[in-house]
């Protein structure tokens, strides 16, 4: 049977106390639902509110509190027993204190226990973030204005306050008063916020259902509604266990019963207040809560009743609204409503009022009622149930509803109007379909009376449309049907003569519309309620709240004109219900959200309001211009879903087929026709209405003055004239005339012309201009915006650009239609703009209104998207910023006029503006660098469209003049007074929002380092100005106060389900203020400047950060990051950072570190869990000790000193365990949070030892790691499109376990353990066959993606979209190509992101996704590259392993051959993987030399080698000179698996050993390294001697030794003769010796030393001694300077300089003679022995090296007495050589030689010998004398002797009498 999973709304409570499970509370939920926190996930939301437990609590969240009982007593005991919870709890918790405020809360909150008991677990585990939010202001650290930087903890301790206040804050916190009233505050919060989210979750059923396929504005709005898609489902079960079906009317009733009912008790508890017996400390606190919260859920439940009255189809029952309507009348719509605390009249009277008026309109559901009326007349609706009756068919429910909204309009109510006038237009038309029955009942008698026939008459019953019998019978309805006196009245006369008798003296129904209408009036109301209540509770859900608000006022405002003519009050409500109070920036931010409602659409489906409203607004333009400007206005906003409809507005006002206007006598000829109503005037003549006529107040020449309207070239002659015969209808009676003349015309072009007369007004008639007509301009202007930037704004919901441009161009052509031919609207707009701004600035009046410039603001701003080019030149010019040296007329205009007023909605346009050419100058930064061409001034093609024509650096300019003024704002806001406090905090975000995408633009993109050279070089200027600013290391704080002050005042973020504007604007803000200071500290970082006053600031503010993070869910994201660069940036020196912990705290620091340990629960937040842990992860390896020691064992520093009992024990455990328990379950857990906590536990196992042997000691965590490690060549058969993601976190996690395993070895091998070693090695197969590959490179793609793209976009190179080093890159999408900021430059083009998905977006993607492949793959070898190092150095080099480390070795350098990186990225793979072979390869050679595994590196070696470097001078001095370095060590140690120690060339033990056939390989290998390679090398440095180094001739030295020591190598004579001699290669030897002094390195003749070495190796073969003495290499030798050292008086000796020089003689000269002499034998002896004898005094120092006698001569070393391995070596050598003279000198004519041929060597060998025997007879003494000369000796010195019975107390001792008893041999002492 498959267990029940447990219950996400109430889980077990061991595993909440354990920290194992986070309860998620109401308020938690609510907020992720409402979309507040946008990276929020959907896993937990969904499982707590679809989990059945939580549906239930739901449903019954209508219906009263359940009491607690003797049932819910049994459960809680079960629940809270022994046998389900540990009752000590490690002291995490105490299950008694649990139990004992249960029961307290159960029973003074009337509530079963269980419910209780989730609020203290609630309580229990928030109190970490509770004691944050604390005030520990003994402990706190104030904000430090100097420049003091805190180093530690103890310094803090100092400075704080004594502990026992701290103490005392403490106890007051954990004090029993404390914690109860926190549980009584979440039991508060929880019931507020479940009815608000109880609200979310059925609006998102009823009203936000996923619309029909064909509605669906694209795929993306389609992935949104599925996403929520089980939202909707969840409402469902909710809405049927209420029994609700909105079509159903029946059904609507049980549930709303509880709704009034609970409403009615929540009013009654305000009055009686919470009777909870608390402290009287905290007892009005608790007061002010509770009715605040009884407030709340009153607002809360009349929206759940509007939410489903709303969305009904069908009126409700007579019991529902009876119910509902007396509750009213008894608050009198909530008018007598009083709360007893003034504080929350304010906030919430207002509202509720609103919200009464709203449910009960909704309700009443206008559309269906008067829809229903007809049916109640006729007789067509049937009565089902007498319990069922709708309202309407009730007459004592219509008596009860007039009685209550009566009763209510007499206490002047006035949100009772509404409803009264919505209630009054219901009862008119039931009386009139009452009237028309009596009527046709009144006609039918007469005609029978009159006609007197008998027959049969019709029914009474009948209606005037005769449609039927009526649907139900009245208890008081007469049925007898006797005379026609007796015949039955039909429900709605019942109706009518019922409400009749109220007030018999009175029309009753008349008196409720009267009520309605009276000042002020209903539509007062209702313009307040669209305006105030709409907006500030309704703007939700992108404002969704309010839309369905207002719509149901559009209704009510439709039925009511059926009644009331058009008026401006009518028009004043129908503007505010259409725009909602939303501003022209609101609406852009409203725009972009996919709304399944749209308020204009509906709007537009009411012929009765286009009719009496739009319509009639039409007619009367432009005698009344306002009007219908603003409807267009209102209408031309609308959201992208209907953005055709939009367009519409720009189509009808291209042509109105009437004008309106004042027809004064004398103007024109005329003649009237027709009488009354419909006389019309006929012109006889044309009207020139731009012509002056009798008096011009009022009249439209008034803005088409004829002083300049003729000029020349500027109005065509026929521009508003009105022909002959155009008839008109007289509005007025009196005189003058309003005519409305059937003449067909284009308001877009009239609205030019008037734009035009007003730029003429304002030039030469500034004194006459009057106020309409400059309201009129405003709002000319104000449409012009609104259809722009509708147009623009379409393009973001699929409309191309080519055709948002063609619409905006349009409007602009027809505008500028009647205008000049050197003039067009834009020009109009900007230069009254500029005039103004000059005007403004030049009065005296601080009441000047402003609104002119602020919508001229908005048209610029809506200008500049379609046409950059006509607004960047105008900036530059028009004196708004101050560019040309004079002052900024933005800053005169703020300080003289808004400043003193308090008002600053035109510094939020400019503000805004300036964010809008941020975005510009980056969206147009490819295009602009392309070729502009000449074309008409509106079209596309033109520079203006893209601003290509724009100078940079105007563009700079502009931008950095803006900014400046931006931060003297940003620094002024403070100071000054705001009327609309929202206006600050938006004025405030939207700079930190700017400012911070400066830097982004700048900085995160292209790693070029010079700003200038980015695609971003038109906001450099800009972001260096930023940097100056606000990363100054000087004192001055002016520019950091506003920005650390936006940080703390966060810390005081309401939390209320109530929304308020003020709120959410100070989330904005606060969340953009630590986004911005987290920008600034990473900027830092990564371009290297030192720590700024910032950073100081930052960490004094550090207390207040914390608790911004407990504060709102939308800052955790942000503080997490702030700190994560706070701790990195701080280790960037030498110094001690600053402590985290010393400056928040203990208190804070533990509390913090609770809440972090939670991670991202409880609502799965994502990208938190991961950022938090990369903090972690920068705290445990950026020296913050203290803070580390904390988070690795939960106890601070200070803590750790006291008794344990004594201790604060935190409720979550330590971070580490939380960690090391989540990697337990590796396979189990999502990988990309894996990763992150991997990282995490690699830096504290690398940088804390105790955790490493922690680590090593946690079975399950290392077999969760081997298992893992094991399964990675297991792949998963099954390939999905997120393979390469999944493949990359694989390879991410494996690359993590593989350090945290070296770290562990590494460790170990230093303890000589190589247990761990033993135990991991059978889980790495995969790593040894993969771990070096990083195959998965897609070169195709990334070729050809780099080939298209930059053929595509010339101005754009691919790597200029790379991501930098500021953040750290995530796997994905967006991992090296930043994708999004390449969206913003690339949109405009088709070739970006077409439809069918393949074009450059999803390309930048997918090489993304390769590379972050990639990057995993090395990330996995750099890890597995420091395992294996260890590995061989933990375990034997033997059988498995042994085979293991060579598959390692070939796997690197074959993957080396095969790679396709790019140069850069293989380069340092390359190397690296070659140093692991390197190192691995020591270890093979060392361990088993000639085994098979050793063998089988050679051909993979030389291959790598010989593939990359066919040449070895270029390779050794070219970019990759290590690389090729470390391949050549490679080859050389590969050859030793073939060279047999101790045997020589030639030998006959070389012959016989069996090795592989290996000569031609060799034979190739010194070829290519040791003669071509070896001249390159030489050749090379005698061009440059600083591009070789010494170590590489040495190692071609070591490759031709062990070539030639391969067996067999030495007998292929031919080929050696003829490779070395083809490249004169001893030649060239030779040659280097000879130059060798000038080529010295710090006068050390080193490469004399190695080309003399380099002849010595060839000298070991006889037939390449032959070469040597062919090529005539001894007499260069000879002749060489460097031997001038042997030949000066005294010689070289061990101890002289250069010391490299004895070392020469003895250790090379001398061995090169003997292999000659070996070699060749007689033919030379001669020469050799005359060769040698030109160095006497070199042999005269070696004939006295071993004398101890003489102190001093003109020749010995002062050094006497002293021997060195090289000095036995040379007596060796000498001895040697003298036995071969003398051997050969014996031999005589036998072998060709001539004895006296042979000369004596210089060397006086029996002075020598005696010396010889001194010496090794006195071993002591001789022990004493010897001393070691380089590192080698000295390591000799200190090794034990190999032969224990040679008597030597070390290796190099040895060594030394070794080769002096073989020279006492020679020297003809054999017993020696």
């Amino acid at each position: 049977m498959v267990p029940v999973a447990p219950s996400s709304y109430r889980p077990p409570l061991d595993q909440c106390l354990a920290g194992e499970k986070q309860l998620l509370s109401w308020r938690l939920a609510f907020s992720a639902l409402a979309e507040d926190i946008p990276t929020v996930g959907q896993t937990a939301l969904r499982r707590f509110l679809t989990d059945s437990t939580t549906i239930d609590v739901l449903i019954n969240s209508l219906r009263p509190q359940t009491a607690p009982s003797a049932a819910s007593r049994s459960r809680f005991d079960n629940e809270t027993s022994a046998i389900n919870v540990t009752p000590n709890g490690n002291g995490k918790y105490n299950l008694q204190q649990i139990k004992d405020d249960t029961l307290w809360l159960s029973q003074a909150a009337s509530v079963d226990e269980l419910c209780a008991l989730r609020m203290i677990v609630l309580e229990w585990q928030s109190r970490s973030s509770a004691r944050l939010l604390h005030d520990h202001e003994a402990e706190e650290l104030p904000a430090f204005s100097g420049s003091m930087r805190l180093k530690s903890s103890l310094l803090l301790s100092r400075i704080r306050a004594p502990p026992k206040a701290a103490k005392t804050v403490r106890e007051q916190f954990e004090s029993e008063v404390a914690r109860r009233d926190r549980i009584l505050n979440t039991y508060l919060s929880e019931r507020r916020f479940k009815a608000k989210t109880l609200g979310h979750v059925l609006f998102r059923t009823l009203c936000e259902k996923a619309p029909p396929v064909d509605a669906t504005s694209g795929n993306e709005d389609a992935k949104i509604y599925d996403r929520w898609s089980w939202v909707e489902r969840a409402g469902t079960r909710i809405l049927e266990a209420w029994s609700i079906v909105t079509d159903k009317p029946v059904e609507a009733n049980k549930w709303f019963l509880d709704v009034v009912s609970l409403i009615a008790e929540d009013i009654d508890a305000i009055a009686a207040g919470s009777k909870i017996e608390v402290d009287d400390a905290v007892k009005e606190e608790l007061e002010m809560r509770w009715v605040e919260t009884q407030a709340t859920e009153i607002l809360h439940l009349m929206h759940i009743a509007f939410i489903v009255a709303q969305s009904s189809q069908t009126l409700w029952t007579s019991e529902c609204l009876s119910a509902w309507f007396k509750l009213m009348d008894q608050v009198s719509f909530f008018g007598s409503l009083e709360l007893p605390f003034e504080a929350l009249n304010e906030a919430y009277i207002y509202n509720i009022r609103s919200m009464a008026t709203m449910t009960s309109l909704s309700i009443l559901n206008l559309p269906v009622a008067l829809d229903t009326v007809p049916g109640l007349s006729s007789g067509a609706l049937t009565n089902t149930d007498a319990g069922s009756t709708i309202y309407l068919q009730n007459v004592g429910c219509v008596h009860e509803i007039t009685m209550s909204l009566l009763n209510s309009a007499a206490t002047q109510s006035l949100h009772v109007k509404p409803v009264a006038l919505a209630w009054s237009v219901i009862l008119q038309d039931a009386r009139a379909y009452a009237d028309s029955s009596q009527l046709a009942r009144d006609n039918r008698h007469a005609q029978r009376a009159a006609d007197s026939i008998g027959s049969s008459a019709i029914s009474d019953t009948e209606s005037i449309e005769g449609s039927g019998e009526r649907r139900r019978s009245s208890p008081n309805r007469r049925t007898s049907f006797g005379s026609d006196n007796s015949q039955q009245l039909t429900y709605l006369e019942e109706v009518v003569d019922a409400l009749q008798k109220i007030d018999p003296a009175d029309d009753v129904i008349n008196l409720l519309a009267r009520s309605a209408v009276q000042e002020p009036s209903a539509f007062e109301v209702m313009t307040d309620i669209s305006l105030i209540f709409s907006e500030s509770f309704g703007f939700e859900r992108h404002g969704s709240f309010g839309l369905r608000f207002r719509t149901t006022l559009l209704d009510l405002t439709t039925a009511s004109l059926v009644h009331i003519d058009y008026q401006p009050d009518i028009v004043a409500t129908v503007l505010a219900i259409l725009t909602g109070g939303c501003s022209y920036w609101d609406s852009i931010a409203r725009y972009q959200q996919r709304l399944n409602f749209d308020i204009v659409s509906h709007f537009r489906s009411k012929d009765m309001l286009m009719t009496r409203i739009f319509e009639t607004a039409r007619t009367r333009f432009p005698y009344e211009s306002l009007p219908y400007l603003k409807l267009c206005q209102a209408l031309a906003a609308a959201p992208m879903s209907n953005r055709d409809q939009n367009l519409s507005i720009a189509t009808s006002l291209e042509s109105l087929p009437t004008l309106t206007s004042i027809f004064y006598e004398g103007d024109a000829a005329y003649e009237l026709t027709g009488e009354g109503d419909n006389m019309y005037i006929v012109l006889q003549s044309a009207l020139d209405i731009s012509a002056t006529g009798q008096g011009t107040k009022g009249r439209i020449s008034q803005l088409l003055l004829t002083s300049t309207a003729h000029s020349a070239g500027q109005v065509s002659s026929d521009a508003m004239i009105l022909p002959s015969g155009t008839s008109g209808r007289p509005l007025t009676d009196g005189k003058p005339l309003v005519v409305m003349f059937r003449f067909p015309y284009s308001g877009l072009k009239y609205m030019g012309l008037v734009l035009r007369q007003a730029l003429q007004a304002r030039t030469h008639h500034r004194v006459e201009l009057t106020e309409s007509i400059s309201e009129i301009a405003n709002e000319i202007i104000g449409l012009l915006s609104r259809m722009l930037s509708t147009a623009f704004l379409s393009t973001k919901s699929g409309t191309s650009l080519d055709k948002a441009q063609s619409v905006a161009r349009s409007i602009l052509e027809e505008a500028s239609d009647g205008l000049g031919r050197n003039e067009d609207v834009i020009s109009i707009v900007l230069e009254m703009f500029g005039d103004e701004l000059y005007n403004q600035t030049a009065s005296s009046r601080i009441d000047f209104p402003t609104e002119f410039l602020i919508q001229c603001t908005q048209f610029i701003h809506s200008l500049l998207p379609i046409l950059p080019g006509r607004v960047w030149p105008f900036l530059g010019r028009s004196g708004l910023l101050g560019l040309n040296g004079v002052e900024s007329r933005l800053i005169n205009v703020v300080a003289v006029l808004e400043v003193p007023a308090g008002q600053f909605a035109f510094l939020l346009s400019t503000v805004h503006l300036f964010e809008s050419l941020v975005e510009d100058a980056i969206s147009h930064a490819v295009s602009r660098k392309g070729i502009s061409t000449a074309a008409n001034r509106f079209d596309t093609s033109d520079s203006d469209s893209n601003g290509s024509g724009i100078t940079e650096a105007l563009m700079q300019k502009i931008l950095l003049h803006f900014e400046k003024i931006m931060i003297d704002i940003f620094e002024s806001t403070n100071n000054w007074r705001f009327l609309a406090v929202h206006h600050k905090l938006e004025i405030n975000t939207i700079i930190c929002q700017i400012f911070e995408r400066i830097l982004s633009y700048c900085h995160d993109t292209d790693d070029n380092t010079e700003l200038s050279k980015k695609l971003s070089s038109a906001l450099a200027p800009s972001a260096e100005y930023l940097l100056d600013v606000f990363l100054s290391s000087s004192s001055n704080d002016l520019p950091l106060q506003p920005l650390i002050q936006c940080i703390r005042e966060g810390v005081d973020t309401p939390t209320n389900t109530i929304p308020v504007h003020l709120g959410l604007a100070r989330v904005a803000l606060t969340d953009a203020a630590i986004s911005l200071t987290d920008r600034l500290a990473r900027t830092n970082i990564y371009l290297g400047r030192p720590s700024s006053r910032l950073e100081q600031q930052l960490f004094g503010s550090i207390s207040a950060i914390a608790k911004c993070y407990s504060v709102h869910e939308r800052y955790k994201l942000p503080v997490v990051r702030l700190l994560d660069a706070m701790v990195r940036g701080a280790n960037r020196s030498s110094e001690l950072p600053p402590s985290l912990l010393g400056h928040m705290g203990s208190e804070t620091a533990k509390s913090f570190v609770d809440l972090l340990s939670i991670l991202d629960q409880p609502l799965d937040h994502l990208d938190l869990g991961r950022y938090i842990w990369r903090l972690l992860s920068g705290v445990v390896s950026e020296r913050q000790q203290w803070f580390a020691i904390y988070l690795l064992t939960g106890n601070t520093p200070k803590d750790s000193l006291k008794e344990t009992s004594a201790q604060a024990i935190s409720n979550s455990p330590p971070v580490l365990e939380v960690a090391i328990t989540k990697l337990r379950r590796l396979p189990h857990i999502d990988l990309a949070d894996a990763i992150c906590v991997l990282e995490f536990l690699t830096s504290a196992t690398d940088f804390w030892p105790s955790i490493c042997e922690k680590v090593r000691n946690d079975a399950a965590l290392i077999k969760a790691f081997q298992d893992f490690l094991a399964n990675l060549d297991n792949p998963q058969t099954n390939r999905t499109q997120r393979e390469p993601l999944l493949e990359t976190h694989r390879f991410q996690l494996a690359a993590f376990i593989s350090s945290i395993f070296a770290i562990i070895a590494h460790r170990r091998n230093v303890m000589h353990d190589d247990s761990f070693a033993k135990q991991i090695l059978p889980s790495l197969s995969f790593l040894v066959q993969n771990g070096a590959s990083t195959s998965r490179y897609n070169a195709s793609l990334h070729s050809s993606l780099h080939k298209n793209f930059e053929s595509r976009y010339s101005g754009c190179k691919l790597i200029q979209l790379k991501r930098t080093a500021i953040c750290q890159p995530v796997p994905g999408d967006n991992f090296y190509f930043d994708v999004g900021f390449a969206d913003r430059l690339l949109r405009y083009d088709s070739a970006w992101a077409p439809a069918s998905g393949r074009g450059f977006f999803n390309e930048l993607k997918l090489a993304n996704h390769n590379l972050s492949l990639v990057e995993a793959q090395m990330n996995l070898f750099h890890g597995w590259k420091s395992l294996a190092v260890e590995l061989s150095f933990a375990l034997p080099i033997s059988g498995e392993f042994q085979s293991s480390i060579a598959s390692i070795i070939r796997e690197c350098l074959t993957a080396n051959l095969e790679t396709a990186l790019p140069e850069r990225v293989f380069s340092r793979l390359a190397q690296s993987r070659a140093s692991l072979v390197f190192t691995l390869l020591q270890r093979l050679i060392r361990a088993s030399r000639g085994s098979v595994d050793a063998q089988s590196i050679l051909d993979p070696a030389w291959e790598a080698l010989r593939t990359s470097a066919p040449d070895l001078g270029l390779a050794l001095t070219g970019s990759d000179s290590d690389y090729h370095r470390t391949l050549l060590k490679i080859v050389y140690l590969a050859l030793q698996a073939y060279v047999t120690k101790g045997v020589s060339p030639g030998s006959t033990e070389s012959v016989s050993r069996k090795t592989p056939d290996i000569t031609n390989r060799v034979l190739e290998i010194l070829s290519a390294c040791a003669a071509s390679g070896y001249r390159s090398l030489v050749s090379v440095i005698h061009e440059d001697v600083t591009k070789i180094l010494p170590s590489d001739l040495a190692l071609i030295n070591g490759i031709l030794r062990s070539c030639l020591h391969v067996p067999e190598v030495d007998r292929q004579t031919e080929h050696l003769a003829s490779m070395f001699a083809d490249e004169d290669t001893a030649l060239y030897a030779s040659t280097l010796l000879s130059w060798s002094h000038q080529l010295a390195i710090d006068r050390d003749p080193v490469f004399g030393e190695l080309s003399l070495n380099f002849i010595l190796e060839l000298s070991s073969v006889p037939v390449l001694a032959e070469y040597v003495i062919t090529a005539g290499t001894m007499g260069q030798i000879a002749t060489a300077n460097l031997m001038g050292h042997f030949r000066r008086p005294g010689g070289c000796g061990p101890f002289d300089e250069p010391a490299r020089m004895y070392s020469l003689w003895a250790r090379t000269l001398l061995p090169l003679v003997i292999n000659l002499l070996t070699a060749i034998g007689a033919p030379i002896v001669g020469d050799i022995a005359t060769f040698l004898n030109q160095f006497g005094p070199q042999l005269d120092r070696a004939s006295t090296v071993l004398d101890t006698k003489i102190s001093t001569t003109g020749y010995q070393s002062i050094r006497v007495g002293y021997v060195t391995l090289t000095m036995a070596s040379e007596i060796h050598s000498l001895a040697m050589i003298a036995s071969i003279f003398d051997m050969f000198r014996e031999a005589g004519p036998s072998v060709g030689v001539a004895p006296v041929e042979i000369p004596e060597l210089a060397w006086d060998r029996a002075l020598v010998k005696s010396d010889l025997e001194t010496r090794l007879q006195r071993r002591m003494t001789l022990r004493e004398d010897i001393i070691s000369t380089d590192e080698r000796e000295e390591v000799m010195s200190r090794e034990m002797a190999l032969d224990a019975k040679s008597g030597a107390q070390s290796r190099l001792e040895e060594r030394v009498v070794e080769e002096l008893g073989a020279a006492m041999a020679l020297l003809g002492d054999p017993e020696t």
